[in-house]
């Protein structure tokens, strides 16, 4: 009797794990990490009826139809979700999220606006303005074009779809064999390339709030082929010229003789007439 008393408390205390599984591999092997919690993402869409589901809208509550964040106080595993479904890791971007779609049926479960049921992502997305303007932001597809047109006529329910195989679903091995061929944005790498060789060390730490934005709009577009050589060194030099223009009232130079020969300009006046910012 002891022992069964013994295996059937270790089941019992045992359920939660098995159910609410929500463990993720360590951080050395970061890519299969990321797919394992691509596949909770992809049952945040497409299992509304788990139990796991309703806990977790039990305990953070919904939002537009979505899982609320909630910050620092959620659990660590809700964050790291959070952040593939949200794709906030800058260096792989945005990769759960344009790679899903929603295969429009009768359009009733599909939100118009901020589903990704076109190709280019959500119109919530590619038309910001027109979405700020829209009296009705969680209009469904099915509502929309009953307004327009009519009923669409389809007697099929909406689906989502996983890009890299439309046919099965969101598996694990393809999330893997995708971000294991992502070209990641490493910018610290591009950083040291690009800019922190050329520039000295207390001018770097100067210009770094004027010069943040297009430089990590130029090393983007370099990382991801945008940009030949050729284009990302016309870039820098495009740049350094509007770097040094802002913040040199002194600085009397075309941005044509800038381009053409920026060597004999540094020479001439960056060491010259450039002191060294305090630190």
């Amino acid at each position: 009797m002891g022992g069964r008393l013994v295996l059937l408390k270790s089941v019992l205390s045992s359920l939660p794990i098995y159910f609410l599984s929500f463990f993720k591999a360590p951080a050395g092997i970061r890519e299969f990490n990321l797919s394992l919690l691509g596949k909770w993402s992809w049952r945040l869409l497409v299992d509304k009826e788990g139990l796991w589901f309703k806990v977790l809208v039990a305990k953070y509550g919904m939002t537009d139809g979505r899982i609320t964040r909630r910050g620092r106080q959620a659990s660590l595993w809700w964050q790291d979700l959070c952040d593939v479904r949200d794709g906030v890791d800058l260096s792989i971007g945005k990769w759960f999220e344009n790679n899903i779609s929603r295969k429009v049926g009768n359009g009733e479960g599909t939100l118009f606006w901020k589903d990704s049921w076109l190709e280019g992502g959500s119109l919530s997305t590619r038309f910001n303005r027109l979405f700020e303007l829209a009296l009705d932001k969680n209009i469904m597809v099915a509502d929309m074009y009953r307004q327009e047109v009519g009923t669409l006529g389809v007697d099929v329910m909406d689906k989502w779809t996983w890009r890299p195989e439309p046919s099965i679903g969101y598996s694990v091995r393809s999330a893997y064999h995708l971000l294991t061929h992502l070209v990641p944005v490493t910018m610290a790498t591009h950083n040291d390339v690009i800019w922190n060789k050329v520039v000295p060390l207390k001018i770097q730490s100067c210009a770094q709030e004027d010069v943040e934005s297009p430089k990590l709009l130029i090393t983007w577009l370099f990382a991801h082929k945008e940009l030949s050589v050729e284009a990302l060194v016309e870039k820098v030099k495009i740049t350094s010229w509007w770097w040094l223009d802002i913040r040199k009232h002194d600085f009397d130079c075309a941005s044509n003789s800038w381009q053409s020969n920026p060597l004999v300009l540094i020479a001439t006046f960056v060491t010259a007439s450039i002191q060294p910012c305090r630190v």
